[in-house]
């Protein structure tokens, strides 16, 4: 059987750093329209970059103020433990951008975020598309290589790092990928509270190893979310 990656939830081989919020918020504008989400909802909940890319709208629970999703594949479901990733404020008005979309399929979607591109820049434009502007454009279509790839309907590992490897080019600024999110979540749920909620939030169980949740560690995850997430 293949081992899972620490982005799905496999057990990580060495530490990762966390990047500065500032460093992504300088990334962000060069990001793709569903990678930009996707990194808002990590940086908001924690979520392993698997858990974010594989978000389907029938998986989430819209029913209380918080918004809960259970992954159905996570790092420790062999020890029978359920994880719970929670949605608060911000993180739901980034996820309701995308309420009209195929409930079964993947939330974000490389063809989804490329179509959104290609919407943005016919609002913008401020003259009307001109009739050689339509002849190069399907010249260019039938040209194609076959090299060149129509987006797919889920980012994979690979696509969603390129992704932000790419826009930190385009930002002149230091590399970092999506794991790191995580852990800069973690940092700052520390910082905020306590390691012990930390711990909570981002299913650590080197904390409680067989323990489930108690209801308190529930209710503070819960109050956290609703004031930071």
């Amino acid at each position: 059987m293949r081992a899972l990656s620490p982005d799905e939830g496999g057990r990580e081989t060495k530490r990762v750093i966390p990047v500065a919020p500032e460093l992504v918020q300088k990334t962000i504008r060069y990001l793709p329209h569903d990678v930009r989400a996707m990194v808002q909802v990590q940086l908001l909940t924690g979520a392993r970059p698997g858990e974010i890319r594989s978000l389907r709208w029938s998986e989430i629970e819209t029913s209380g103020d918080i918004w809960q999703y259970r992954p159905l594949h996570h790092k420790t479901k062999h020890h029978n433990r359920e994880r719970t990733i929670r949605f608060g404020p911000l993180a739901q008005a980034i996820l309701l951008a995308f309420k009209d979309r195929d409930p079964n399929q993947p939330l974000f979607s490389p063809a989804q975020s490329e179509s959104a591109r290609h919407a943005a820049m016919r609002a913008a434009r401020k003259t009307p598309v001109q009739p050689t502007q339509v002849l190069r454009a399907k010249l260019a279509a039938k040209t194609a290589t076959k090299r060149d790839r129509t987006p797919g309907i889920l980012y994979t590992r690979k696509s969603y790092r390129k992704a932000v490897a790419r826009a930190c080019e385009r930002a002149n600024v230091e590399h970092w990928h999506p794991h790191q999110l995580r852990h800069t979540f973690a940092d700052f749920a520390t910082r905020t509270d306590s390691l012990d909620l930390a711990s909570t939030l981002l299913d650590h169980s080197s904390l409680r190893t067989t323990l489930a949740y108690t209801e308190t560690d529930t209710r503070r995850a819960n109050d956290f979310a609703r004031q930071h997430g």
